[in-house]
């Protein structure tokens, strides 16, 4: 094994043995002076319960209600063609300008409140009307991304088990291993045409369905699809936040 291998192995070894990330920037933080560039990914495929969703339905509720001026939120869904289909929704919250008069924020307080309605209504309508599908292709949700026009961070929310499901990739019925994970970071680079930039400085935030007692043991562990996510998303540039059954920032406002 090279030495670029065994630097691999080390990375993916380590995140393995990673506790817990940090914490997810989302509504309870402070708002950007320009605002935050919100995408948030919905899981519609088989391997999610629909009443996994009634946890994430609390999620998106949260994450639209803290939408502010400045902000954009766009809402999709992973499935069979995550990386062409049409967002659920796409929205996007004006700064009112310096000077602005009691019209312009008269104006300013409608958009964001039709922002929210308008967003929260697609979040719900997704959650209950799912098109359903056999396939999960987390992976093209990387595709979605493309660098701010404002400058603003981009904060990515995954609702999804990331049980990446297609016919060149299967987390369900293939077991991972850490000295795999460069072949297969390198192959999907290849695929998808990603490079080391292609999520520079993106926040990663991944919600996962709670587990439930007597539920069959999966083929990957948790702790097996944090390293290895956390190794494709730092190979593009990007964090991986947070991995759990909860955005952290929940956690911490419950504490």
């Amino acid at each position: 094994m090279n030495h670029r291998n065994l630097q691999w192995l080390f990375l993916s070894l380590l995140a393995l043995g990673l506790g817990g990330v940090a914490a997810c920037g989302g509504a309870a933080v402070a708002k950007r002076a320009g605002g935050r560039n919100i995408m948030i990914f919905l899981d519609l495929s088989e391997s999610v319960k629909d009443k996994h969703r009634t946890r994430w339905a609390k999620i998106g509720q949260k994450q639209v209600a803290g939408l502010h001026y400045g902000d954009s939120i766009s809402l999709f869904g992973i499935h069979d063609h995550t990386s062409d289909s049409a967002p659920f929704y796409t929205g996007e919250i004006p700064l009112p300008p310096d000077d602005a008069v009691a019209d312009d924020m008269t104006e300013a307080k409608r958009m964001l409140q039709l922002v929210r309605k308008e967003a929260l209504a697609a979040f719900e309508k997704a959650l209950v009307e799912p098109a359903r599908s056999m396939e999960t292709d987390v992976f093209s949700a990387f595709d979605r991304y493309r660098p701010d026009a404002a400058g603003r961070k981009l904060l990515v929310i995954i609702l999804s088990d990331m049980q990446q499901a297609t016919r060149e990739v299967n987390f369900e019925r293939t077991p991972l291993r850490a000295d795999e994970f460069e072949r297969i970071i390198r192959s999907e680079q290849a695929r998808h045409g990603w490079s080391g930039r292609t999520l520079a400085e993106v926040k990663v935030c991944v919600v996962l369905p709670a587990a439930e007692i007597g539920q069959a043991k999966p083929t990957n562990s948790v702790q097996m699809l944090r390293a290895f996510y956390s190794a494709l998303i730092g190979s593009l540039g990007g964090e991986l936040a947070t991995f759990d059954t909860y955005l952290k920032e929940e956690n911490h406002e419950n504490q």
